[in-house]
């Protein structure tokens, strides 16, 4: 199983996939598009599973990870925070392991037919 980790922003996303062990598996910056998100999350597919916060930024990539097949877990930035790198960043690393604890809290994911309704 892989675990990533995603920051989305306005122009360009940070990620980081782990293994189930925490060895890195990749990290890096793409830019913050469907394509580019799939570009950077590719060939890690069907064990891959996604976290990142529950923001702004995140509400057009959870249908397009599901399109794709993938499991997708958001919740509250501030769960976040807490396993932050030491120099204070919320960066992807932050993330990882709300997808690795199934016990953490996390936000509900519309599916795709109350996204078309936020319109």
């Amino acid at each position: 199983m892989l675990y990533a980790g995603a920051n989305l922003g306005k122009g360009f996303s940070y990620l980081t996939v782990v293994d189930e062990m925490g060895k890195l598996v990749r990290k890096g910056r793409a830019e913050s598009t469907h394509e580019g998100l799939l570009a950077a999350l590719s060939g890690l597919r069907p064990e891959l599973r996604v976290a990142g916060p529950a923001t702004r930024a995140w509400q057009w990539a959870p249908g397009v990870l599901a399109d794709q097949d993938l499991e997708v877990s958001l919740a509250h930035p501030i769960m976040s925070w807490p396993m932050a790198p030491a120099r204070g960043s919320d960066g992807p690393d932050a993330h990882v392991p709300i997808q690795r604890d199934p016990g953490r809290a996390r936000a509900y994911v519309p599916g795709p037919e109350t996204g078309a309704l936020r319109g």
